[in-house]
């Protein structure tokens, strides 16, 4: 029987010390035994690294498979990793199986994903987040329920509420025309984070995990133009559902004087195609000038089922 290992890159550390990069750039096929003629046993399909300086056969990675203990289905249990490999997948061989393919195969992939430092680690599970192996800081998503966890101390943490730090600020941006949306121009200072993407030439913020978050939206103008000016901000672009907008004439006092607004709007985002837009409008008068706008983030945790 054969297990058809499709293309993949992963990271391994060798028995020798140290991290490889592996990667397979097409299917491989790797052997294993006859199912058993009675009960079930657990394969392992693995990789490794491997160097003839430290001992081995050759410098080529091995894909292979390793054969666990046959015992009765409940109670089977998987072999041990091989020392320096990481496993692809597990498949539980039940007896009668005569090709992988069988119906009494059951394959289950199983590598632990990685990230580089300081981006954001993906996990099947809680169960993959193995206390002591980050350093502190860094992050984690859970796939199955979407939380965001944080690394402090020794032990990874479910995060109720995480501040972002990720904002993006305008200073002196002036409009080029009397009426409409009121031209922010390129931003002029940008802190960055791992949980959002900037797209500054449209005014958006792109949050790359689903979660309820709450944008902070703040605009000062100067005493220029006259009519009506409007803050707005919005999930999906302007008339979508939620959005949140100030709107006042020229002459009343500003909430946050002068010439300053502040609007809040919380939202679910679903990790794909959902963004926040914003921007600050007038419907008359001279050109009317942005002295400073920012915008800022916070994430308060997973989405939830109702």
């Amino acid at each position: 029987m054969m297990y058809n290992v499709a293309s993949f890159q992963a990271i391994t550390s060798s028995a020798v010390g140290g991290a490889e990069l592996v990667a397979n750039d097409g299917t491989v096929a790797v052997a294993t035994t006859a199912a058993p003629a009675a009960n079930a046993r657990i394969d392992l399909i693995f990789v490794r690294a491997r160097f003839a300086a430290a001992g081995a056969a050759s410098d080529v990675p091995e894909i292979g498979v390793v054969q666990g203990a046959v015992a009765p289905i409940a109670s089977v249990q998987p072999p041990a990793t091989p020392a320096g490999a990481v496993v692809l997948a597990t498949a539980r061989v039940s007896a009668g199986a005569t090709s992988t393919l069988s119906s009494s195969v059951v394959i289950s992939s199983a590598p632990r994903l990685t990230t580089l430092q300081g981006g954001i680690l993906t996990a099947r599970n809680a169960a993959e987040l193995v206390d002591g192996s980050a350093t502190n800081g860094a992050l984690a998503v859970t796939l199955d329920d979407g939380a965001l966890w944080s690394y402090r101390g020794t032990r990874w943490r479910r995060s109720a509420s995480v501040p972002i730090t990720a904002k993006c600020l305008w200073t002196n941006a002036t409009s080029q025309s009397n009426t409409g949306v009121v031209t922010l121009g390129g931003a002029r200072y940008v802190e960055t984070h791992p949980l959002i993407d900037w797209d500054l030439a449209n005014f958006r913020c792109i949050p790359r995990i689903p979660g309820k978050y709450i944008f902070q939206f703040y605009g000062q103008l100067n005493n220029n133009g006259s009519g009506l000016r409007q803050w707005s901000i919005s999930k999906n672009g302007p008339g979508s559902d939620p959005q949140i907008d100030f709107a006042k004439s020229a002459a009343p006092a500003y909430p946050l004087g002068n010439g300053a607004a502040q609007l809040t709007l919380e939202a679910d985002m679903d990790g794909s195609q959902n963004f926040v837009t914003w921007n600050v409008f007038q419907d008359t008068g001279s050109p009317l000038n942005v002295q400073n706008a920012w915008i800022q983030v916070r994430y308060l945790g997973p989405l939830r089922d109702v």
